[in-house]
């Protein structure tokens, strides 16, 4: 479809829109739930249709998207792995045709002919402050490298480079230091229907202010593809940023401990640095540093210290107080350690160090 016919049928358009949403986890469900919580929504939206992949158990990322969709009674596409047949799906709507895509979070990339299908166009709810951090993991990203704020871009579709759209709005939000994926998927989806609501209300006069992204200052938010702490290489602070980046994300941190003869997964609900200013570290961790690995776990033997559980990173410590083995719910440190690990420290690690000891793969 050519330029001047796509902007003939785009400003043919006119609110309120029938509306194809594309979401399937936390921040997507964010967004949607802002989105319906809209003052003018029946304004702005006559019909909405979500798709989003099946939700396959209790643990699955996409379980906040259905809980919500079921709450909420609204029209539903199970997406599976045929982008074709959402556009099959499209072509049936015969007596309420789709004006406009508008995508939180998809995982594919959508083709020329289906952005076509829309005389609207589609749009992108992209939580980063676009060109930085485009692809699948972008809040994770933010929070590993360190970053003190984030935002949400709204683009327009682009056929040629993932999340490269033209850009509509922006907005953009801090990163405390208590913030993690999970908050700021919240956060990020408040951004992201305030923005949406502006532009629905409108849509050409944004698209004629749009702005072209900068490629040049462009950067990559990739899939995490492992999500297993490696202690060995981890400083202190990296990993707790490690911690926060994947917390409640459809790849959660986890590390391995061998117990009873069993490797089990072991993950924890936050971490700490250990201040080397501290008087646990000077009098407990630091006379032992140079004596263990790190992976190793310890905790001091005075009840205050017990709810501790310390691991040896690559240059310090952290410790967490909730703990979790697969299988079971999280439980205090001096829990963990009473019931699970006895009483002799240095008896137990986490970590690629070798291979008499735990080994996270």
């Amino acid at each position: 479809m050519n330029i001047m016919l796509r902007r003939f049928l785009s400003s043919s358009v006119r609110k309120p829109y029938s509306v194809l949403y594309f979401g399937s986890e936390e921040y997507a469900c964010a967004t949607l739930g802002g989105i319906l919580g809209f003052h003018d929504f029946s304004a702005l939206i006559k019909r909405l249709v979500v798709v989003a992949p099946p939700s396959t158990s209790t643990s699955s990322p996409t379980r906040s998207m259905h809980e919500l969709i079921k709450e909420k009674k609204l029209e539903k596409v199970t997406f599976r792995k045929k982008v074709k047949d959402i556009e099959e799906y499209i072509k049936l709507q015969k007596e309420c045709p789709f004006d406009l895509g508008i995508i939180g979070s998809f995982g594919r990339k959508v083709p020329g002919r289906m952005i076509e299908m829309f005389p609207a166009g589609m749009l992108v709810a992209h939580p980063s402050i676009l060109p930085k951090y485009r692809g699948p993991c972008p809040i994770q990203h933010a929070v590993l490298n360190g970053e003190k704020e984030t935002g949400v871009t709204i683009i327009e579709i682009s056929k040629e480079v993932i999340d490269g759209g033209s850009v509509l709005w922006q907005g953009k939000c801090k990163i405390e230091e208590s913030d993690d994926y999970y908050t700021l998927t919240g956060k990020c989806g408040a951004l992201s229907s305030e923005g949406l609501n502006k532009i629905l209300n409108n849509l050409e006069e944004f698209r004629r202010q749009g702005k072209k992204q900068e490629d040049a200052e462009a950067t990559l938010a990739p899939m995490i593809k492992d999500s297993a702490f490696h202690w060995a290489e981890l400083t202190p602070n990296q990993a707790v940023n490690f911690q926060r980046a994947l917390y409640k994300s459809p790849s959660n941190p986890h590390s391995k401990i061998f117990l009873k003869n069993k490797w089990k997964y072991i993950s924890f609900d936050k971490l700490k640095e250990v201040e080397k200013s501290s008087e646990f570290y000077k009098t407990v961790l630091a006379p032992a540093e140079s004596k263990v690995k790190p992976g190793s776990l310890h905790w001091g033997t005075s009840k205050k210290d017990m709810n501790k559980l310390c691991i040896r990173c690559k240059d310090g410590w952290v410790y967490a107080e909730q703990i979790k083995m697969e299988g079971t719910d999280f439980v205090k440190a001096a829990n963990f350690i009473k019931n699970q690990l006895g009483t002799k420290v240095f008896t137990h690690k986490l970590g690629i160090d070798d291979a008499h000891d735990a080994l996270v793969q």
